[in-house]
Order: C-alpha cells, then structure tokens, then sequence
C-alpha cells in the first residue's frame, strides 16, 4: 500500500511542477534594445495595463525589462534631464527587440 501514495505523491509533485512551468511561459517575454541620446539613459519603465516593470541601461544605451504581461505597454526612459515622453509599444511571450532615439525635447523615436 505504501508504494502507491508514495506514487501519487510523486504524480502531485510533477504535476505541480509542470503546471508552475507553464504557468511563466505565458508571461509576457523581455523587451530589450539600445537607445541613442545625448544625455545618459539610467532607467527604464514599461507599463501595462495597471503594472510597471522596471528596468536600466547599461552606459552603452543598451536596455532590458521583463514585462510580465502581453498586450499594448509603453515605454519611457530617465536619462540627465528626466524622464522621456512615453511610446506605446507591444509586448509578446518572445523576446522583442526595439531601438529608440531619444530627440532634444524627450521625445522617443524608433531607430
């Protein structure tokens, strides 16, 4: 009788485990790129819906944020002279690559 619930636990535990692995594979994926701008990018926020991901830049301008939903996000990015205006973009369950130029005035424009 004692290898049977031992069986069953093991079927509970995998089974637990599958469920938790396909519940992170329908997340929203990374967003990631490089920015251009005179002055240096130190941060970036995407939001969707009602949640901020938060993410930085390396002194290269290279960025990465994992956003944890799919759908319509924006994005923004703090450089010296504050914060850019936003720029709507899409998050996807796969890695999305965008590369944006940030103008004089703050504002985002994709390379």
């Amino acid at each position: 009788m004692l290898p049977n619930k031992i069986k069953i636990a093991t079927f509970t535990v995998s089974a637990i485990f599958i469920l938790t692995l396909a519940a992170g594979f329908s997340f929203g994926g990374e967003i990631l790129g490089q920015v251009k701008s005179n002055s240096r990018v130190s941060k970036v926020e995407v939001q969707c819906g009602n949640k901020k991901y938060r993410g930085s830049a390396d002194r290269y301008g290279s960025y990465s944020v994992i956003a944890r939903q799919q759908g319509r996000c924006k994005i923004k990015f703090q450089t010296q002279k504050g914060w850019t205006n936003t720029y709507s973009i899409r998050s996807y369950k796969d890695a999305s690559q965008i590369d944006f130029i940030i103008d004089g005035d703050g504002n985002l424009h994709r390379r």
